[in-house]
């Protein structure tokens, strides 16, 4: 609903006291304001030219809308919007709102969270056309969700180019979808029972963290011993995985040559629900380049760690 504030006096305000006071309403507020009248709208412009907002997007089951700049955070649901709507009448709301944040608040989308088994194939063609259209086919972040996606999956790698950071949490995958940049900072796979070793060789990522890997003790060692030999993972800074197998440390670095390491604070940043099982150990790269690696429990789970410092 368009609210007319023509008659509020904010109006008569000077002009940095307006400023002043739309900074801190909420978007929807703003936005409102800025359809009341031509003359809200420049002035909403101006201001939001010079502070824009970041927008991230949930599209799932509740679809949702975050507004992030310095200073402040504001979420929308669509239910909370307009009652009583589907997952399709919600989803439209929320572009809606998108559309109109983008040309009133000089808004920018930098992620995105998308349940892709929460609408059917049809659907999410037309979310990820959409979606294209709003980020001219790239975005920073994203975090996909779902069970036997792998269609449309495919679908949103071949449309959107992900730039930074990527998440997939969606299950059935039987290899890494095509389309993904080999560029990504950081790349997190949840259901990773389908990665061998050979497939984790080729994972050229600098950050990595992956959950339910098969990977044996025995495969672990050789990756160690592969990457100390410059044959693999040349851009890695850091990898967190799921262990398959018990086993000390020592175990799975046999065969390796490695020291401990007397102050593991100087290596290892700590996390919540971590427990790290042991001091850690230092590995060099025939390059000279040197590795921590550490062996955590995550929430009951049995991990392993390694962080390559390249300025050592």
């Amino acid at each position: 609903m368009v609210i007319d504030l023509t008659g509020f006096r904010l109006l008569e305000l000077p002009v940095l006291v307006t400023e002043c006071v739309l900074s801190t309403m909420h978007p929807i507020e703003i936005i409102n304001f800025a359809k009341s009248h031509l003359i809200c709208d420049k002035m909403t412009y101006s201001l939001f030219r010079r502070h824009r907002y970041f927008i991230s997007l949930e599209i799932g089951k509740i679809p949702r809308i975050w507004f992030r700049r310095p200073g402040f955070h504001y979420v929308s649901e669509a239910q909370k919007i307009e009652t009583n709507q589907t997952q399709i009448q919600s989803l439209k709301i929320i572009r809606e709102l998108f559309d109109d944040s983008t040309c009133i608040l000089n808004s920018k989308l930098t992620n995105v969270v998308f349940a892709i088994d929460s609408f059917s194939s049809t659907d999410n063609k037309k979310t990820i056309d959409w979606l294209k259209s709003r980020s001219s086919g790239t975005m920073a972040l994203a975090c996909i969700e779902g069970e036997n996606v792998e269609e449309d999956l495919n679908y949103f790698f071949q449309e959107i180019k992900v730039t930074k950071a990527l998440a997939i949490h969606a299950s059935g995958l039987k290899s890494l979808p095509p389309g993904i940049s080999r560029n990504l900072e950081y790349l997190e796979i949840l259901h990773g029972q389908w990665i061998t070793l050979d497939i984790l060789l080729t994972l050229d990522f600098a950050k990595l963290q992956i959950q339910n890997l098969a990977l044996t003790n025995q495969e672990w060692n050789i990756f160690f011993k592969k990457w100390m030999n410059s044959e693999c993972n040349f851009k890695l800074k850091s990898v967190k995985a799921q262990l398959n197998e018990e086993g000390v440390l020592e175990n799975i670095l046999e065969g390796i040559d490695f020291t401990y390491i007397n102050s593991p604070q100087e290596f290892l940043k700590p996390e919540e629900n971590v427990v790290v099982l042991h001091s850690g150990v230092k590995i060099v790269r025939n390059d000279g380049v040197v590795a921590s690696i550490f062996q955590l429990l995550i929430q009951g789970s049995l991990a392993i760690l390694m962080e390559v410092h390249y300025d050592q």
